[in-house]
């Protein structure tokens, strides 16, 4: 028996009814609406959303890569990977400049996001309100990594 097809897209604003789907799905997962100017990819099985990666707008060429997420049953299968590189592609084909992205991931992703191209970074690197938040986050507690990688 094959596996189901896994369908990975830019998710648009103006359609209502699957809005309406990843607003239900970023419930359940537990992770905040998007922003207006935030690209949000998603990743589709059997109609169903299974996975997003939601991207802030810093700047023209700079996103922060502020949520992926894959429900538990699809884990371990590549698909926050796909995610990923699909969302690379789109956002380096939307720009005539050289993109870069950061992250602060959990420290055992370290090997998952250096497999895509990530590398640890300096806040010192990063666009001023992004390295503002990284060392509030910090302050706070927070043991995240900060990577970044450019397309």
């Amino acid at each position: 028996m094959s596996d189901p097809l896994c369908y990975i897209a830019l998710c648009e604003t103006n359609d209502v009814a699957l809005n309406f789907q990843i607003r239900h799905f970023l419930k359940l997962a537990q992770q905040k609406n998007w922003q207006q100017d935030d690209k949000v990819f998603i990743a589709k099985i059997d109609n169903k959303v299974i996975g997003f990666a939601r991207f802030v707008t810093v700047s023209s060429n700079h996103f922060w890569l502020r949520g992926l997420f894959v429900l538990d049953e699809y884990r371990r299968q590549g698909i926050a990977a796909r995610l990923i590189k699909f969302s690379h592609q789109k956002l380096a084909h939307e720009s005539s400049n050289e993109v870069q992205i950061s992250c602060f991931p959990l420290d055992y992703l370290h090997d998952f996001y250096h497999r895509l191209g990530y590398q640890t970074t300096l806040a010192e690197n990063l666009p001023e309100t992004l390295g503002l938040r990284y060392k509030q986050a910090q302050k706070d507690g927070k043991t995240w990594l900060l990577m970044q990688t450019t397309l």
